[in-house]
């Protein structure tokens, strides 16, 4: 439970710190690319957003890691 409220603050701080700085700062971590995948929740509607790295990216190929720090 208290890796979960920690990668979840971790999200948010990232994702504040990309807008605030108009995505200069936090485009990589430890030397992957990220970028930040918004979905809509099927019953809700809302949208979620999460930072995801991009270990992997030839051409217009781009594997993105969505592994919640597993």
């Amino acid at each position: 439970m208290a890796n979960t409220i920690r990668l979840k603050i971790q999200n948010s701080v990232h994702r504040s710190l990309l807008s605030f700085t108009g995505g200069r700062v936090g485009k990589r971590v430890a030397g992957m690319p990220t970028l930040e995948l918004t979905t809509v929740g099927r019953k809700s509607g809302r949208e979620h957003t999460v930072v995801l790295m991009a270990p992997i990216v030839e051409g217009d190929t781009i594997v993105i890691v969505g592994s919640r720090a597993g």
